[in-house]
């Protein structure tokens, strides 16, 4: 259809004019003209021209359209009538978008949609609300995200619903909530989770619950945020330690930049200025090099807490003069493989 063409275009702006003119024609006409009324395609079609236009407000107008689908299906017009998918795209908006109440909205849309009579929530619903909650200042976040999870559980468990069954990233978006929020326990619980995860995959060998490098690294990286007593950043350093050392001889994943430079950032934020934190960060870097992943995050994680010594050491140069290194000051098979890292990158 034109309007899907539309969709298509490259240049998101005027695609999303065009949509929004064509739309609102085929509404003044579809009296007078019934062929050019409005369909759930129609409206679909405009709501991905929204969400594609890159625009802050994306997500609250393919609501505002869902909701017009919702009331002119209440009144009777079943062309109209939304689907699960069609709240999806609103939901995965939400999680795109950088609206600091994303997560709230979201959130208010998903309890809509349960207490629909016609619609219900599947496991792509829960997992957008959830990936909300991981990227939102609320403290609460990582709490909201875990009973969504079990929500999610219960659900599937009572029904057998596939559509239900959390997956791969429905846990991963719980532990980079876990990672975000600093409570203490987060840790811990972070990496209950990924044992959860590769347990069910074992068990089931369903491809959507294989563990990828992620949630791996996000353990890592919430062991590193830990705050608290010395215990606690013992007990965080071991989970960390659990993790890596998994990673290193796991058949599903191996060690990335995003691994290397949360470790670093576990063994200078939880361990004392030592030689065990020492060796820690020089081996890790030592094998970093080898695979070829040193990337700009790792080179500033190992020269923030290292002495010049010890940094002239591993970056192999005569003297550092306290200078800061770049990656391009490197040996280029140092970096050999990290090109596309950066893309999603979580502190």
């Amino acid at each position: 259809s034109v309007l899907h063409s539309h969709v298509k275009s490259r240049d998101k702006a005027k695609a999303l004019r065009k949509a929004i003119a064509l739309v609102q024609h085929m509404e003044e006409k579809c009296e007078t003209q019934p062929g050019v009324r409005p369909d759930a395609f129609t409206y679909s079609s405009l709501m991905k021209a929204w969400v594609h236009s890159g625009r802050p407000d994306a997500a609250e107008n393919a609501e505002q359209i869902y909701m017009k689908m919702e009331k002119r299906s209440a009144a009777g017009d079943a062309s109209v009538a939304p689907s699960v998918r069609n709240v999806n795209v609103v939901l995965n908006a939400y999680a795109k978008s950088k609206d600091r109440f994303a997560a709230r909205k979201a959130h208010q849309l998903l309890r809509r949609l349960q207490d629909s009579e016609s619609l219900k929530p599947d496991i792509i619903s829960y997992t957008s609300v959830i990936e909300c909650y991981s990227k939102s200042p609320d403290p609460d976040a990582s709490e909201a995200a875990e009973k969504l999870l079990n929500e999610a559980f219960e659900e599937y468990e009572e029904t057998g619903d596939p559509e239900m069954m959390p997956n791969l990233r429905t846990f991963t978006m719980v532990i980079q909530a876990l990672a975000k929020c600093q409570r203490k326990g987060n840790a811990a619980k972070a990496r209950s989770l990924l044992s959860q995860l590769t347990e069910m995959y074992e068990d089931a060998m369903d491809e959507k619950l294989k563990p990828n490098e992620f949630p791996y690294n996000y353990v890592i990286n919430c062991a590193a945020n830990t705050l608290g007593t010395q215990e606690d950043r013992v007990k965080a350093f071991q989970i960390a330690t659990q993790t890596y050392q998994e990673m290193r001889t796991s058949p599903y994943v191996s060690p990335d930049s995003f691994t290397y430079a949360f470790w670093i950032k576990a063994c200078n934020n939880l361990l004392p200025k030592s030689d065990l934190h020492r060796k820690c960060v020089s081996l890790a870097f030592e094998q970093c090099k080898t695979d070829g992943l040193v990337n700009k995050e790792v080179l500033n994680r190992l020269q923030s807490d290292l002495s010049p010594e010890t940094i002239q050491e591993l970056l192999e140069v005569e003297t550092t003069g306290y200078r800061h290194f770049q990656v391009q000051d490197l040996p280029k098979a140092w970096s050999s493989k990290t090109q596309g890292w950066n893309r999603g990158f979580s502190r």
